[in-house]
């Protein structure tokens, strides 16, 4: 499995500003990593990046940041869950987390995560 992350500006037929693919194996860096830094997550707390889907820009980078800031307070930790299959690692998932967080532009825009 994996997931979907696009961020589109707020205007019909526009084409997405960022779009990504990554494996679902890290899954549990992110619920660990939510659950460090108090982010209170609106979906279920066990798939904790589909809370990024239909916020705006702004607020998922927000949210981003928190988890960004998180990981690399502890670097151990988080690498210490890199998946045994060598799908998905810490250090390629912080830099998308980072990657996709920085995209945000000034003007109105929505995540969309499936």
């Amino acid at each position: 499995m994996s997931w979907d992350i696009a961020l589109f500006p707020d205007h019909p037929r526009s084409r997405a500003i960022i779009e990504e693919n990554y494996t679902f194996n890290v899954n549990d860096m992110l619920v660990l990593a939510t659950r460090r830094a108090g982010i209170e997550v609106r979906t279920d707390p066990r798939t904790p990046l589909r809370h990024l889907d239909d916020l705006s820009g702004p607020a998922g980078a927000a949210f981003l940041h928190g988890i960004v800031r998180e990981m690399e307070s502890d670097p151990d930790a988080y690498t210490e869950l890199n998946p045994a299959n060598g799908w998905g690692d810490y250090d390629s998932f912080l830099a998308l987390l980072i990657r996709l967080r920085n995209a945000v532009p000034e003007y109105p825009t929505t995540w969309f995560v499936a």
